[in-house]
């Protein structure tokens, strides 16, 4: 008899093809990364992780100048968003040398900087030609068993030319340029005439159907989508100011920790069908034990790690009050299933990952049972499944379902639910922050430095959770629980 423990323990959520021999076929799988906890931008670096050189020539800096020696305005906007993208491969580059890394025109932070996959292109363009990187590798890889085995170019970084860029800009007065200080023009009235849905259709969620009138572009589209997003989500500008706040208040010199809460669009054709949104940062993918290590380095000595947090914010919004941490809706879910029965770490670790995999399964809409299970069943890493009886696997994976919904109730709430935690915790950082704790967030992970015991970090940050908990519902429902 198959067991939820069997399959868990061989589910992997990375797993985005069918491996079928010669014949490779996409899953049905249409999830997105960002839906899945372990997601930020660092993932689109995949396994392919910088490597040191020791010996190599670093190319002669060349930034073009006009006959008189001053910059044109197009090589002073560039070079202040370089200085920005220095910033973010801080943490990725070796220091003091060459460092063979992946620069993907795909990554979310460089897509902040340079908007569209064709300007991070000129960009790495542009770098090449005054001699902050090389190209080292055209090999590249789509398609793979695995998502993190797809890669493209890889590249040399030369610290040293980085140094020199930086002096460079100093000395020509150029800063560093600052996303946030983007001029947004005014959509005119007449395009507007062309919209085909209703402001109160653009909300965070998986199961769009919003079309792009041929008269918009896609960056207006998507300026018009966020205007609509403001009207909808009443606390999305006060979260990125808080956040720009954050970044330029108390992580100026530590630029790994920055927090980007920024809205991303998904595309098909000609519409938008996805719009997501989740507080992340440099470092949210690293592995726990590369985490713990950066932790120690870095001094941290206090935790607080809000448990089964998406089942968690799901159940508080239909409850009007945060739900306390001594309930872990994991084991919760196991035990509906398997009574009385214990439920190791390994095989919880792996529920959670199938939980994101029901909570934002696109299907369930259509109430297509087959299609939802067939969904899971394509992450199950089995070397032959064909002497695995797949309808057991079927049915397990439906009681895990019905489950999950039994205690949490209700469906899901779609993407807002990344909205409603990022909102809670942003404000809880940020008060952590103000009190005088360094603090560094990792999705529902506050890690800090300090005199209080670990216990007493917990009372602060639970405390603080509740609270900011009850400003959302007050400031987007009017909800007043006093």
């Amino acid at each position: 008899m198959i067991t939820l423990d069997d399959l868990a323990l061989k589910f992997d959520p990375k797993i985005k093809f069918n491996s079928k021999k010669n014949n490779k076929k996409e899953s049905n799988n249409k999830l997105d990364e960002e839906n899945l906890e372990d997601d930020t931008e660092i993932a689109s670096y995949n396994n392919r992780k910088p490597i040191k050189l020791e010996e190599y020539n670093t190319p002669i800096l060349n930034i073009p100048t006009k006959k008189d020696g001053k910059l044109s305005k197009p090589t002073i906007d560039q070079l202040g968003k370089i200085l920005l993208f220095i910033d973010r491969v801080k943490y990725i580059r070796y220091k003091n040398c060459c460092t063979i890394m992946p620069i993907p025109v795909n990554n979310k932070q460089y897509l902040e900087i340079w908007n569209s996959e064709m300007g991070v292109s000129r960009a790495i363009d542009f770098m090449k030609k005054i001699g902050l990187i090389e190209l080292e590798s055209e090999e590249k890889q789509f398609g793979a068993y695995y998502e993190c085995d797809n890669h493209g170019y890889t590249y040399r970084y030369y610290y040293d030319n980085e140094v020199k860029i930086i002096e460079f800009c100093k000395k020509y007065d150029i800063e560093k340029y600052d996303p946030s200080s983007k001029v947004i023009k005014p959509i005119p009235d007449n395009l507007l005439n062309d919209i085909t849905f209703k402001i109160e259709d653009v909300r965070f969620s998986y199961k769009l159907s919003l079309e792009k009138p041929l008269s918009f572009s896609k960056k207006v589209f998507e300026q018009y989508l966020y205007n609509c997003l403001c009207i909808n989500y009443p606390g999305l500008n006060l979260m990125r100011q808080i956040c720009k706040d954050i970044n330029n208040k108390y992580y100026q010199d530590d630029p790994q920790f920055s927090i980007r809460f920024n809205p991303h669009y998904k595309w098909k054709d000609n519409k938008v069908i996805k719009i997501g949104i989740r507080a992340t940062n440099s470092w949210c993918n690293l592995k726990k034990e590369d985490r713990r290590i950066k932790l120690e380095e870095l001094g941290f000595n206090l935790e607080r790690d809000v448990k089964s947090s998406i089942p968690r914010v799901h159940v508080s919004l239909l409850n009007g009050a945060w739900v306390n941490d001594d309930i872990d809706f994991y084991k919760m879910i196991y035990n509906k299933m398997y009574p009385n029965t214990e439920l190791n770490n390994e095989v919880r670790n792996k529920i959670k990952s199938m939980f994101f995999n029901i909570y934002f399964d696109e299907d369930k809409d259509a109430k297509n049972e087959d299609n939802m299970n067939k969904n899971i069943w394509n992450k199950i890493h089995i070397e032959d499944k064909k002497n695995f009886d797949k309808n057991e696997a079927y049915k397990v994976f439906s009681d895990f379902r019905k489950a999950t919904f039994d205690i949490l109730g209700l469906d899901s709430f779609d993407n807002e639910i990344f909205y409603v935690e990022s909102y809670v915790y942003l404000l809880t950082l940020y008060d952590l922050l103000s009190s005088g704790h360094k603090t560094w967030l990792v999705y529902d992970c506050f890690y800090s430095k300090g005199n209080e015991t670990n216990d007493e970090f917990r009372d602060i940050v639970d405390s603080g959770i509740a609270i900011n908990f009850k400003f959302f519902l007050q400031d987007h429902f009017g909800v007043n629980n006093e």
